[in-house]
């Protein structure tokens, strides 16, 4: 009877560590597209304010 409560709790256990690491692993992985989408954002606003802007009407004389 301990040796099944023991083999059944260690199997729990295990299955808690692998749902564990899975959700940990799906986390690291949302985590790494938002830092991903942040990096895409941060370049485009940088060629933005790299690129030459057009005159305005008022600076046109």
């Amino acid at each position: 009877m301990i040796g099944c409560t023991t083999w059944t709790t260690h199997t729990h256990t295990q299955e808690a560590k692998k749902r564990f690491a899975g959700a940990e692993w799906k986390l690291s992985r949302q985590q790494q597209v938002v830092v991903d989408s942040l990096n895409e954002c941060a370049a485009l606003v940088q060629k933005i304010a790299l690129e030459p802007q057009f005159p305005s009407t008022h600076d046109i004389a």
